[in-house]
């Protein structure tokens, strides 16, 4: 219903993004004289926007640049990954570090030993051959768009496989890919600085980029570069 209503107020070639989240409800303490009326329930909210595709658009030319900061995934342990939570102070300060290097890259969290989890809006793998790398699900949150790319990836004659990787594989793959609801999957370029394959765009992305144009219907890069 919200959907149906906010199209009205774009355009035909424009897209909405919508986003749904839960809180847990008041805190009964702070809450005060309210709470005494009953048992305090979870507040669930839904808002859209419409999607800004020129801030996505240089990655579809020139590629995202990923970088590494000094700050490290929380640990399943102390967080489910699983659960796509809003407490993101850590993503935070890795940003501000990320950004000093470069303004626009992105930021890809490695975990306690040194392996690759994700970046903070979206799932990170790398393409070697004919095989699609997803760092393992234990380590972060399995997103829809990761999800789809597992998906397709038999439509374009690829394998996909979970494993632990660091880096270097990144550095010595032949491609690598960010994945994310706003703009489905994009090429990552460099990382650290440094170019991943020859450091463009490559085929299997330009593959995996039109099995998923074919599957919603939509050319997804002239939507976003036009």
């Amino acid at each position: 219903e919200l959907a149906k209503t906010n199209c009205r107020l774009i355009g035909p070639d424009d897209d909405l993004g919508l986003v749904h989240f839960v809180t847990p409800g008041e805190n009964a303490l702070y809450a005060g004289s309210a709470a005494a009326s009953g048992p305090l329930r979870p507040t669930v909210c839904i808002h859209s926007f419409p999607l800004r595709f020129e801030l996505w658009r240089h990655l579809f030319v020139d590629g995202a640049h990923v970088v590494t900061p000094s700050i490290r995934h929380l640990p399943p342990q102390c967080l489910e990954p699983k659960m796509k939570n809003r407490s993101r102070l850590h993503w935070f300060i890795a940003e501000r570090q990320v950004q000093i290097v470069d303004p626009r890259a992105i930021t890809l969290l490695l975990d306690l030993e040194g392996n690759v989890t994700e970046c903070s809006g979206s799932n990170f793998v790398v393409v070697t051959g004919d095989t699609i790398v997803s760092p393992s699900r234990r380590n972060i949150l399995w997103g829809i768009s990761l999800e789809t790319v597992r998906e397709l990836a038999p439509a374009i004659d690829m394998e996909f496989v979970e494993r632990d990787f660091q880096p270097f594989d990144v550095v010595n793959a032949d491609e690598a890919w960010i994945t994310t609801t706003p703009y489905c999957v994009a090429p990552c370029t460099k990382i650290n600085g440094i170019a991943i394959g020859d450091g463009r765009p490559g085929p299997s992305f330009r593959k995996m980029q039109a099995a998923w144009s074919d599957r919603v219907g939509k050319d997804i890069g002239t939507q976003i570069v036009g």
